[in-house]
């Protein structure tokens, strides 16, 4: 079957091809089957997926922007640097897979599973998060800026150096991420985390002179 723009694909197998920066812009896919497939640079804007499957495939660099994704599985897969903007995934699993540097700005992601997958660095700016459970993910110096979260379940990730961590509210983190995110947190507060007598404690500062004022008060008074 030719792949182009707009396409309609249903119950179809593609195994070993080379799909480098083919063009599906606005297809759509239903119970397609991809496997060991290389899709880098690949575009599918705005494209339709269900029940779509891809294992073993390098998706690295594609651009999936407005696309929708409902009860798709991406297992052993590479989207470094995928862009994902304003992507909508549903009832979706991604396993075993990298998606680090991946942009998801302003996407929707609804009842979906990330499981032993990297996110290093991935943009989640705007991103809206709901049910979504990851699960042994490394998500070092993820942008959740101006995120909503409703039901996320990050206790199985880590979280070093996120940024945006204001946005987290609603989700769920383990006891032992409290120490990882708590300087953000005190940041996102306007708390100042200083050691008493360190430059710039104004308050203790104040306190000392006046301390120090009363002691030096004149003989006799």
């Amino acid at each position: 079957m030719e792949l182009s723009d707009g396409v309609e694909m249903f119950d179809v197998d593609h195994e070993d091809h080379d799909l480098t920066r083919a063009s599906l812009v606005g297809a759509e896919l239903t119970d397609v089957r991809f496997q060991r497939v290389r899709l880098a640079a690949a575009r599918l804007e705005a494209a339709r997926l269900t029940r779509v499957v891809f294992r073993d495939c390098d998706l690295s660099g594609v651009d999936c922007s407005e696309a929708t994704m409902s009860s798709c599985r991406f297992e052993d897969c590479r989207l470094t640097g995928a862009e994902l903007a304003q992507v909508c995934v549903r009832d979706t699993a991604f396993v075993r897979s990298r998606l680090d540097d991946a942009n998801l700005r302003l996407s929707h992601v609804d009842r979906s599973r990330f499981e032993e997958c990297v996110l290093v660095s991935a943009d989640l700016v705007g991103a809206e998060l709901r049910d979504v459970v990851l699960v042994a993910c490394d998500c070092t110096g993820a942008d959740f800026t101006d995120a909503r979260c409703d039901r996320v379940d990050l206790r199985g990730a880590r979280l070093d150096g996120i940024r945006g961590v204001g946005a987290l509210r609603n989700a769920t983190v383990a006891p032992e991420h409290l120490v990882v995110l708590a300087p953000a947190l005190a940041s996102a507060c306007g708390i100042r985390v200083l050691p008493e007598g360190a430059a710039g404690d104004d308050a203790g500062g104040r306190a000392r002179t006046g301390r120090g004022a009363r002691r030096r008060s004149p003989p006799g008074r």
